[in-house]
């Protein structure tokens, strides 16, 4: 298993090995949220692993591309990895150990089969998931508050009663208010409740913690959630998977907002 600090021994001034454990005391590390900080690391681990000892200063254009092209059969991956060096070296330059981000120094993404990114509902796939499964079931609930609020999943399963200001009835005055986990002091989402949330919320009592708890009262995992949704999609009828090998998630629900 990598290593994240404490190292075990002190990296040589002017490593890579040394630059990322300067980066991990940086205000734009400390920023990230777990869960991309999860992710993040996993990069900078393994290519920390590879290249720690190298000297910053000596990393060369030509070295990024091979490095980005030796994943050419993952192109979403060489790209991420592309933009956390990108962050790396840009700390490198603030600390003066370079002059020139070598990353950025037209260095292109790769060009990915599905440009989009996740693949977005249709009106048909919407209209016939909640035609599979009634009001008033949990697989209901969780698409709705998804496509009607915009929610990355991680907020999603926070959302409450707590969050909601107004009355939710006709006419509808209620808003539903939260600060985004995604990012470290993230923004405020500020979004009127329109009628098809508002029968779904009229439905979830108001002793509930989070409108998706679990049955014993707990917070639902959101990458659980994850997996529920594909189960409830292929159950609808919807599991095939588009031209590029996508499916229908969570993400894609937001998309469709």
């Amino acid at each position: 298993m990598t290593q994240r600090g404490p190292y075990k021994t002190k990296p040589i001034p002017g490593s890579f090995a040394d630059l990322i454990m300067k980066f991990r005391q940086s205000p734009r590390y400390r920023a990230w949220a777990p869960s991309t900080r999860l992710v993040k690391d996993r990069i900078l681990d393994n290519f920390r692993l590879a290249n720690g000892k190298t000297m910053v200063e000596d990393m060369r254009r030509g070295d990024v591309i091979a490095m980005r092209d030796s994943m050419a059969d993952m192109p979403e991956a060489a790209n991420n990895w592309l933009k956390t060096i990108r962050v790396l070296l840009d700390y490198a330059v603030d600390l003066e150990m370079v002059t020139l981000n070598v990353a950025r120094a037209r260095v292109a993404r790769l060009s990915s089969p599905n440009p989009d990114g996740f693949r977005t509902w249709r009106e048909d796939e919407i209209a016939a998931y909640l035609a599979h499964w009634p009001l008033g079931s949990l697989p209901h609930t969780v698409l709705t508050l998804a496509l009607y609020t915009g929610a990355a999943r991680v907020d999603l399963v926070r959302l409450g009663w707590q969050n909601v200001e107004g009355d939710i009835g006709i006419p509808i005055s209620g808003r539903i208010r939260y600060r985004r986990q995604k990012v470290k002091g993230g923004p405020w989402i500020d979004i009127l409740i329109l009628p098809p949330l508002a029968k779904v919320l009229a439905l979830i009592p108001d002793r509930q913690m989070t409108f998706l708890e679990t049955r014993d009262g707990r917070v639902r995992s959101d990458k659980g959630l994850t997996g529920d949704m594909g189960r409830w999609v292929k159950a609808a009828g919807l599991g095939a998977s588009d031209e590029h090998g996508k499916g229908l998630t969570l993400h894609g629900l937001r998309k469709a907002l």
